[in-house]
């Protein structure tokens, strides 16, 4: 075990390193100060939800930017044969052997995400102080909902353009709004939330989403038909 002398952090990989086991490091306090060790957590196991703090930075052009390649990448995780409901192809609407949510799924969460910070967007731009929804932004809450019906092919190309439509649609917005209006706020319960905090936490949503996706497909592609 190695001292440290920060805050314990929560490490794991990114796409480029999905093969790699994330690490999670646990602090401990010693009788000579905090001590840290690292656990070892299965791969896909788990991906940290990413805050929109994360993008805090963001400015709405480089927002719009992110949100116009959510719909490509995830598309892309998809082979040809699940997009195309192949016998073949993995079950893209059944549960990884692990549990969570199954990748059609991840992916209708990130469309309802999407679409209500879409419309949230909107309204604080035009609306002076406007009242949003109380579960705005509150993922579990905002991006639940009743599982597909109809078929996982029909159902996650149904999906993916919600998931499109939204992100596009609040690409395009994001362009054409001014420095000042950024800084325009609407009401989620008592506290006040920015348009640009808005669109950062769509931009926080999606990744969320499609990091935890390719574990999900990758499960369900290991699991026996």
């Amino acid at each position: 075990m190695a001292r440290v002398g920060g805050p314990c952090l929560l490490e794991f990989s990114d796409r480029r390193r999905a093969d790699r086991v994330p690490e999670l490091r646990a602090s401990h306090v010693g009788r000579d100060g905090p001590l840290v060790a690292v656990l070892t957590v299965r791969t896909g196991a788990y991906r940290r939800p990413m805050d929109r703090s994360t993008f805090s930075s963001l400015s709405g052009g480089d927002a719009a930017v992110a949100l116009r390649s959510l719909a490509r990448r995830f598309r892309e995780s998809f082979r040809p044969g699940e997009l195309a409901g192949e016998a073949v192809a993995a079950d893209v609407g059944a549960m990884p052997p692990g549990g969570g949510p199954s990748p059609l799924e991840l992916v209708e969460r990130a469309a309802r995400g999407l679409a209500a910070l879409r419309d949230a967007t909107e309204q604080v731009l035009v609306h002076d102080d406007p009242q949003l929804p109380a579960d705005l932004l509150d993922r579990a809450e905002r991006d639940g909902g009743s599982p597909a019906t109809g078929g996982s092919t029909g159902a996650l190309s149904a999906a993916l353009g919600r998931l499109r439509d939204a992100a596009e649609g609040l690409a395009d917005r994001a362009q054409h709004v001014s420095l000042k209006d950024w800084g325009r706020t609407g009401r989620v319960g008592g506290s006040a939330v920015s348009a640009i905090e808005l669109t950062q936490e769509a931009v926080a949503t999606g990744r969320t989403y499609l990091d935890q996706l390719a574990p999900a497909l990758d499960g369900v592609r290991r699991s026996p038909k």
